[in-house]
């Protein structure tokens, strides 16, 4: 199809949202409210027909973007779960109660996905695995870690 987009879905239940009505597309252009015409596909990788998206040129627009819905219309989370977007801004302490960062950024690769931590002009990348990443609480925007020794150099 001219106007459709390929879309590679970020979650562990791809099906939970396959067949939803509204998107959101972020992209260069700027956020984008679409509605769908159709799904297609399974598991990780969909086909999507939007309203209004109907040549190959506007698509292009919007590649590299991200697909995005409604903060009302996310699967509802089990005890200890969130969702990535929640740890932007958070800030990771060391298990002493050294502060080592803000998070900037989440990073996918794979099996697990990377925290993008800075503190001025220092930036670590933490695996989001229990091992380093010891409490998460999001209510406190705080992160408590334990980063593989040598990773972070500190005062002490």
């Amino acid at each position: 199809m001219e106007g459709a987009l390929r879309v590679k879905a970020e979650t562990d239940d791809p099906a939970y949202y396959a067949g939803r009505k509204q998107v959101y597309v972020d992209a260069d252009a700027g956020l984008r409210r679409f509605e769908v015409d159709s799904w297609r596909g399974s598991g990780a990788e969909w086909v999507l027909t939007l309203r209004g998206l109907d040549s190959r040129a506007a698509a292009e627009t919007l590649k590299g973007g991200e697909l995005l819905l409604d903060e009302s219309a996310l699967k509802p989370l089990g005890e200890g779960e969130y969702f990535q977007h929640d740890l932007l801004g958070c800030d990771v302490f060391d298990e002493q109660g050294r502060r080592l960062g803000r998070v900037a950024g989440v990073v996918d690769v794979g099996e697990q996905a990377l925290l993008d931590v800075r503190d001025g002009s220092r930036a670590v990348m933490l695996p989001m695995v229990e091992v380093v990443i010891r409490a998460v609480d999001i209510a406190a925007r705080r992160i408590v870690a334990r980063p593989p020794p040598g990773l972070i150099e500190t005062d002490g």
